[in-house]
Formats: C-alpha cells, structure tokens, sequence
C-alpha cells in the first residue's frame, strides 16, 4: 500500500481590504487580477493572479483604480504589473479605459464604450471596444477591435459580435478576459494576424431558470498560414439558482486544416460558493 502523502492545496487569494477613506477601497496582499485582459477567478482555471496592491475611489460618477503587482503570472511567471483604469458613466453610455504595463518591457491600453436603448416593447444593447499593445521586444504592435449588438424582446434574444485583429496579432493575454474573441472550439490568439471573426446568437428565455440558445461563429484571415474556422452549435443552460448552473453544448466544428467537419458535445456543471 502507498505511504501517507500531504495533499497539494494552491493558496490563489490571501488578501484584506481597507475601507477608512470614504469612497475607497485599498486591497492588500495576493489577489486576482481583475482587468481587461486578465481574468481573476475561472472555473477552468484560465486566471490570473499577483501580489501587491489594488486602490480605487469613486467621485460622482467616476470610478479610478491604480494597482502594483508583483510575483504574477501574466505572460510569464514572476511578472511585474502597472494597472491603471478610469470607468464612468455619461448618461446611458458606460466608458472606461486602461493602462497596462508588464516589467517595463510591454504595455497596453484599453478603452471601451458600452450602453442600451429602450425602444417600444424591446432592448437595443450595443458596445465597442479596442486595444492595443505594444511588445518593446520584439517591436510588434498588437491590436484588437471588436464591437458588437444585441436585442432583447419577450423572452427573445439575439446579438452579433465582430472582432478584427492587427497586422502583427492581436494582443490578447487571457483568452476569456474582456479583451478576447472567443467562440466554443476556437479563439483569437495573440499572434493572430488579421483575422476577421463574427459570433452570431439567438436564444430563448423559455423558463426563468432554461434557456436555449442557437451560435454561429466564423473566423477567417488573409494570412496564408492561418485557418478558417466554423461552428454551429446549440447550448441549453439551466441555473436554478444564483452559485449553481450546468448547460450542455452540442454542435459541429469545421477547419480548413483538417477539411472535415467533427460532431462535438460538452456538459458543464458548476457550483459556485
């Protein structure tokens, strides 16, 4: 029989608030982070965190956050972050942008616009979004611009995403961050040069707790090496309450690579606490 082993338990946040100046939290010690092209905590484990320091105040309508990071795993284990960010809201339109800077050797800024109109008996959501890093390197200057639209009517929905990226790639350092383009069996990397993606949904709210829903992703590029990419399938989610969903997915996925299209299924349970 095999001897007694210790369990191996990773420690992600370990950190404390301070709440003294009015309008302000400062937040110590090791923490995800929460930024546009990172993500702070993923079920699949696709995050990022660092250890430092994260202050943000709001005046009026305007929210401001600054952050140092050391010991992260952005890009590369052991990094140095620089975060700064403003977000705000004017009118019916919510705008933020941000400043992003890693071991004084690449940076990035983001800055993105998103709001909704209501119109007789419906919703009208639209966004647009661009960001563009710059890697002293290798001197590539990466970029990602994507916009999108969305309408909700009853318990009907659909929307419709577009994202190009630069000549050189496209910048993105988390795939399921903000700053992303992703579909089920495909997303944009960060060396993917110019590429053109749309991300088509329709769905239906039929219960408060079931919806099902119909997608449609296509990706394509004018570069040689790249590959063109489809998808179709359809996803019925369940969430009965607000820590707990599961959905299943089923579909087909296509690549010029392989020039054959291959039938895909997922179940995804998830409880959150």
């Amino acid at each position: 029989a095999a001897g007694d082993s210790n369990l191996d338990i990773t420690l992600s946040h370990a950190n404390f608030s301070y709440t003294g100046f009015a309008n302000t939290t400062v937040t110590v010690g090791k923490q995800g982070l929460q930024t546009p092209w990172t993500n702070a905590i993923d079920s699949d484990g696709s995050e990022q965190t660092g250890t430092g320091v994260l202050g943000m105040t709001t005046m009026g309508p305007v929210t401001a956050a600054a952050g140092y990071f050391n010991q992260t795993n952005v890009i590369a284990d052991g990094s140095n972050l620089v975060v700064a960010g403003l977000l705000g809201k004017l009118g019916a339109v919510n705008a933020q942008a941000w400043y992003l800077d890693i071991d004084e050797a690449t940076s990035a800024y983001f800055v993105k616009a998103d709001g909704s109109i209501d119109l007789d008996g419906a919703k009208l959501s639209l966004f647009a979004q661009y960001a563009d890093k710059d890697d002293d390197a290798n001197s590539d200057d990466l970029s990602l611009l994507k916009v999108g639209v969305g309408v909700k009517a009853g318990i009907f929905g659909a929307g419709y995403k577009y994202a190009t990226t630069g000549d050189q790639g496209s910048g993105i350092v988390n795939a399921v961050s903000m700053n992303s383009a992703i579909g089920w069996n495909f997303s944009l990397h960060d060396e993917a040069a110019e590429v053109d993606a749309h991300f088509l949904n329709v769905n239906a709210q039929v219960m408060p707790q079931l919806n099902i829903a119909l997608n449609y992703n296509l990706s394509d590029s004018d570069v040689a090496t790249s590959d063109e990419e489809e998808e179709l399938y359809t996803q019925i989610t369940w969430k009965p309450s607000a820590n707990f969903y599961t959905y299943i997915r089923l579909g087909e996925y296509t690549a010029d690579s392989t020039a054959k299209t291959e039938s895909k299924g997922r179940l995804q349970v998830e409880y959150k606490f």
